[in-house]
């Protein structure tokens, strides 16, 4: 496993207050990571997680001991297929997707930790955040190819300025 906290992110698809339901009906905490391109220092610190995980000896054997099978999940955003048509949210972005078994514990800009309430009322689609993710692989081997990346913490620090149409949260 491999801890990294980023730069000024953008969150979409945020289920932070509440978890929803994934594909296989379990419920999670989840959002989409957005990250600026120019945003060298989040990307490197992706990057060095995931070396770090394929210096872990736990790790590699979990991907039937192939270090190449750990990967950097970052999506492009000027060329992924499942979000080219949005270019106003994800032209010049990477993203990934983080989620979590447990509400990861969440702070405004002055480090103050918020309730549910707040939660609810502050962290949404389209608000800048810096988060700190857990980056690890799956034990199953047929998941292989997709890293796993969990919300531990959130720090709010400022609000969307883009309308909020453009980052839809489809659970709400």
């Amino acid at each position: 496993m491999a801890k990294l906290t980023t730069g000024v992110v953008r969150l979409s698809y945020a289920n932070i207050a509440q978890p929803r339901k994934n594909d296989d009906g379990k419920a999670k905490y989840s959002s989409q990571i957005i990250i600026d391109k120019t945003d060298k220092k989040t990307i490197k610190a992706f990057e060095r997680a995931i070396e770090e995980l394929k210096a872990d000896p736990k790790a590699v054997a979990k991907v039937e001991g192939k270090a190449a099978y750990l990967k950097l999940n970052l999506r492009d955003g000027d060329t992924d297929e499942a979000v080219v048509d949005q270019p106003e949210t994800y032209a010049g972005k990477y993203f990934i997707n983080a989620n979590s078994d447990k509400q990861p514990i969440v702070f405004t800009r002055d480090k103050i930790k918020m309730d549910d309430f707040d939660i609810e009322e502050e962290i949404y689609s389209g608000v800048y955040a810096q988060v700190s993710v857990l980056m690890w692989k799956p034990i199953a081997p047929a998941l292989l190819n997709m890293g796993r990346s969990d919300m531990l913490t959130i720090q709010h620090l400022k609000y969307c300025s883009l309308p909020i149409a453009l980052m839809t949260n489809p659970s709400k």
